[in-house]
């Protein structure tokens, strides 16, 4: 087995153990990975590994944490407000009915002669209108993305998220800092902020060299260029 593929295989266990595991820490992601038993220490080895694999590890850390600790709130909040829904109603019933007032009995008026009323005028038939024809819709062109040209070097599937971060990246020529990179791929895939990150990490994962370690959903061709928080995406 030669490097590039322990690589891939390590990569696609640190994406299994951050996105179905929901690991947040390296100690957490080792033990999703079946590389480390609970109450032991992660090694710095491993942690070096993983962060040349997949450099954003960290803020994908941060994102699972933020999402726990979001549904856990959203739990706790639920859970509250039945509570004084359940508490309101059980102190409703230990009120003692009032006994009901006797309705009075009113005298029906009486009822005076009714007129007979006017047969109405026909109406005249209205002439139906014409039905208009709704204009044909535009059919987009099937080699053109919804917001970003398709680069002529895209080694992605035609119209998948992937191949919209990459047209999206590609329009970079001189590069892009991370943050507004994350930004406008969010708009050209229709994701939040979360989900769109997860796409551009497989893209970036890419380094070194055109052959170089990158996740196993990332095909070789290119690589990214890291200058402090600026990327640049290097095509053959």
């Amino acid at each position: 087995m030669t490097d590039q593929e322990k690589n891939e295989i390590m990569a696609s266990s640190i994406f299994t153990g951050v996105q179905k595991h929901k690991a947040t820490s390296m100690t957490q992601l080792a033990v999703s990975m079946g590389l480390l038993k609970k109450g032991q220490s992660v090694s710095g080895s491993f942690s070096k590994k993983v962060k040349s694999l997949v450099p954003d590890i960290d803020n994908l850390f941060i994102i699972n944490r933020e999402k726990i600790k979001a549904e856990a709130g959203n739990g706790g909040s639920e859970g509250k407000g039945a509570n004084q829904v359940s508490a309101a109603n059980e102190a409703k019933g230990t009120k003692v009915a009032k006994e009901p007032k006797v309705a009075k009995v009113v005298a029906e008026p009486k009822s005076s002669p009714q007129k007979t009323p006017k047969t109405p005028k026909p109406l005249k038939t209205l002439k139906t209108a014409k039905t208009v024809k709704a204009p044909k819709s535009k059919v987009s062109s099937p080699g053109s993305s919804s917001l970003y040209p398709r680069h002529e070097k895209n080694p992605f599937r035609l119209n998948s998220s992937y191949s919209k971060v990459f047209d999206c990246f590609a329009s970079f020529k001189n590069g892009v800092r991370r943050d507004e990179l994350l930004t406008k791929v969010s708009e050209a895939v229709g994701k939040d902020l979360m989900h769109s990150k997860y796409d551009l990490a497989v893209i970036i994962s890419a380094k070194d060299s055109n052959t170089g370690p990158r996740h196993r959903s990332c095909p070789e061709g290119f690589w990214v260029r890291r200058e402090n928080d600026n990327l640049t995406l290097e095509i053959d």
